[in-house]
């Protein structure tokens, strides 16, 4: 798949790394949540749509481990996660704003972003 990180190669501001590291960390998180879920939780309309914003969460932080897409490319798909989850009917209930808590959503999206510095594992501590 391609999704080796050589820092001598590959020259980017936010690589820390000295070795070889492998990217793409989100896939078997995902795989383990989805299976879970599959196992144990009712396929309601809500746990599809959890199960589908976290698809294209996971496809973002792919294409962006892959192909380094842009900051703004990967907010508005955070956006669109977002939309999926609330657009569903899951809210967050201490969270009043017009947006039905879609701005809350994305900012831990972001967060995690930042603070770890990747995508595809956030979704992993995100869904846990």
């Amino acid at each position: 798949m391609g999704l080796l990180d050589n820092p001598k190669t590959h020259k980017h501001p936010g690589i820390i790394h000295k070795i070889t590291t492998p990217r793409g960390g989100g896939i078997p998180f995902f795989v383990g949540i989805v299976l879970t879920g599959l196992f144990f939780l009712p396929l309601t309309k809500t746990i599809i749509a959890l199960f589908a914003a976290g698809f294209i969460a996971l496809l973002i932080g792919v294409l962006d481990d892959k192909y380094d897409i842009s900051p703004y490319v990967r907010f508005v798909g955070n956006i669109i996660v977002a939309l999926m989850v609330v657009e569903n009917g899951i809210t967050i209930s201490f969270i009043t704003n017009p947006f039905g808590g879609i701005l809350y959503l994305n900012s831990i999206i972001c967060l995690f972003q930042f603070l770890f510095r990747t995508s595809l594992q956030c979704f992993g501590l995100f869904g846990l």
